[in-house]
């Protein structure tokens, strides 16, 4: 074990365990530990690449994970309180940070990097330029369609961008962090995409009606975009007609299927609590594989169309294809027809909730919003976190 510094006090973690084997690296890779599973991959991956002998590595396992010994040079903590996926990506920045690492990547544990030469060549740009690197991402189902890149992807952070940009917001319990900071470095021209690799990541929830299905888990994601999307609204000018679209968007399927946790979920999207999502499904359809639907495609405006089609397509056919599953149709098809119609009529007040939200989102002056997120601030953001987890009943 290598003789250091003190480790880095954090008000949002205990227990940090040190195993870091000789000289400190000049690169750490910064990733949550939710499942020891995917972690037993993750380390797999990393020294089948060769990986382990550029970089350390620091983890953050949930709440009542024990440590497991991964053959990897690294710092382990675990959550004081469950931080939630945006609380931990937070967490870890600020501890990679702190660490004093000139180069640190941050990653989820179930993306995979094609090649080291992807992450060597994405360091390079990143010393060059002073840009945070991200490679595009690609899905485990269909890897030779690559969509848009994400911050917590193997994307590579120069440590002086924590300085002058920040860290991700830690509020937004699940998800949406990443898109909020993708969006705040580029604003500022400080994000490059490397196209030449790519980050293969399982596909999940990426439909609507794979969400309704998989609620519990991805009920949370659509809140937190929600409200990323509010908070972008001080520098990105097209975040709001995004608010106003997605919630729409929603709105109309939570209609069409009589989805009340989904109801639920968008009214609340403006407030700071974590999302309670009853698990009990909707039963007017199922999913189910089709050899005869298409692979997955990236989002675009013909997609958007099917898909805002799609409920009055399965009154006609019972089943509508969408990427190359089959979403089939269990309600009677009058049922559905009906509640298309409906959920088109009720559009314009679905509009106007959503102009409601945004009204009182403005109207709340909390001491949530306009958050300083530079590394001189980091202090305060983390006695704030806790209170904030304390005061909203999250940390149990």
């Amino acid at each position: 074990m290598m003789a250091t510094p003190k480790l880095p006090a954090s008000p949002l973690l205990e227990s940090m365990v040190d195993t870091r084997r000789g000289k400190r690296k000049e690169i750490v890779i910064f990733s949550p530990v939710g499942d020891l599973g995917q972690l037993d991959g993750f380390c797999h991956h990393v020294k089948r690449m060769g990986m382990d002998k550029d970089a350390d590595f620091a983890f953050i396992y949930r709440k009542g994970l024990q440590y497991k010994e991964c053959g990897l040079s690294s710092v382990q903590a675990t959550e004081k309180y469950p931080l939630g996926t945006s609380g931990c990506f937070f967490a870890g920045q600020v501890m990679a940070y702190r660490l004093g690492y000139p180069i640190i990547v941050v990653t989820d544990l179930d993306a995979l990097l094609d090649s080291r030469k992807t992450l060597m060549e994405m360091i390079s740009i990143a010393r060059r330029e002073g840009k945070v690197v991200s490679p595009v991402s690609a899905n485990a189902e269909n890897p030779g369609v690559s969509g848009a890149s994400n911050m917590n992807q193997w994307s590579v952070f120069p440590r002086h961008v924590f300085e002058t940009v920040g860290f991700s917001i830690p509020f937004f319990w699940r998800g949406g962090d990443d898109y909020e900071l993708l969006w705040r470095y580029k604003s500022l021209g400080k994000t490059a995409v490397y196209r030449q690799g790519h980050a293969l990541h399982p596909i999940s929830g990426h439909t609507v009606f794979h969400k309704m299905l998989e609620r519990k888990k991805q009920y949370p994601y659509v809140a937190s975009l929600l409200k990323a999307l509010l908070y972008m609204k001080e520098y990105q000018p097209a975040a709001e007609r995004k608010f106003i679209f997605w919630y729409a968007y929603y709105s109309y399927f939570s209609d069409v299927f009589g989805d009340g946790g989904l109801r639920k979920v968008l009214k609340a999207s403006g407030k700071f609590v974590r999302p309670v999502v009853d698990e009990s499904r909707p039963a007017l359809f199922e999913i189910r594989q089709g050899k005869r639907c298409g692979k997955f495609e990236g989002w675009s405006p013909k997609m958007l169309a099917s898909t805002l089609a799609s409920p009055f397509l399965l009154a006609l056919f019972g089943e509508y294809c969408i990427y190359r599953d089959r979403v089939v149709l269990k309600a009677p098809r009058m049922t559905i027809f009906c509640r298309g119609i409906a959920a088109c009529a009720l559009a314009p007040f679905r509009l106007l909730e959503a102009f409601m939200v945004i009204a009182a989102w403005d109207d709340d002056k909390g001491r949530l919003r306009g958050l300083d997120m530079r590394a001189s601030n980091a202090v305060l953001v983390e006695k704030e976190f806790e209170k904030f987890l304390k005061d909203k009943k999250l940390a149990v």
